[in-house]
């Protein structure tokens, strides 16, 4: 039973890792057709190498895990998307502790999460760009990797508590879908100790933290 138990386990995470892997490719796509419609034919061959970056580790289906500083390269190429569709609409930064980069954590895990940000967090802002920083540090044994947006925030505490739930499954909007997927593979892969946390106030800031143990390719930091 332990060892069939531990198998549906394995599949659950496969399987909503796989689940991101369409969203990635339709935003994606959707941001190159944009761009070549209004003929800025000088930025499609770097789209499409952000393109290629972003499917090469998503379509990765062996490797569960890799570090920080990879995760954080692969969202760069997505960021760099997402800054063309949306007119240069928001800015982010990065403060990355010592040591931080080289920790394991599941691939694609922060994606959803900044998307999201951009999606819904930038909404309502006119003239005034968008700020998202995304921090790391490590304390005691964990690993903390937040995920900070200035501005209009997308969540009541009951879209947070729906959010962090499966009442999201049948939503039609991905985005939102993808922020569930991430709460659900971090309690899969380490326990409930490790679930998302969103701390919100409406049209000031959305602070999100991942909690993930601190560990590199030769174990225990």
């Amino acid at each position: 039973n332990e060892e069939e138990q531990q198998k549906k386990h394995e599949a659950e995470i496969r399987a909503l890792q796989s689940q991101i892997n369409p969203h990635f490719l339709v935003n994606s796509l959707n941001s190159i057709r944009f761009i070549a419609q209004v003929s800025r034919y000088e930025a499609i061959a770097r789209m499409a190498e952000a393109l290629i970056k972003i499917l090469s580790c998503s379509f990765r289906s062996n490797v569960g895990f890799y570090t920080l500083n990879e995760e954080l390269e692969v969202l760069d190429g997505f960021i760099y998307l997402m800054k063309i569709r949306y007119s240069d609409g928001f800015e982010i930064e990065y403060e990355i502790g010592e040591n931080c980069g080289a920790c394991m954590v599941p691939r694609l895990i922060l994606q959803p999460i900044v998307e999201n940000s951009i999606v819904h967090g930038f909404s309502g802002l006119e003239e005034e760009l968008g700020l998202i920083t995304v921090k790391a540090r490590l304390e005691d044994t964990y690993l903390y990797v937040t995920v900070e947006i200035t501005g209009d925030s997308p969540y009541t505490e009951e879209e947070i508590r729906r959010l962090l739930s499966n009442e999201t499954a049948g939503n039609e909007d991905y985005v939102s879908i993808g922020v569930t997927n991430v709460n659900t593979r971090l309690v899969l892969n380490y326990g409930d100790e490790c679930a998302l946390k969103i701390r919100s106030e409406v049209g000031k800031y959305t602070e999100t933290v991942l909690r993930m143990p601190a560990e590199t390719k030769e174990g225990h930091i």
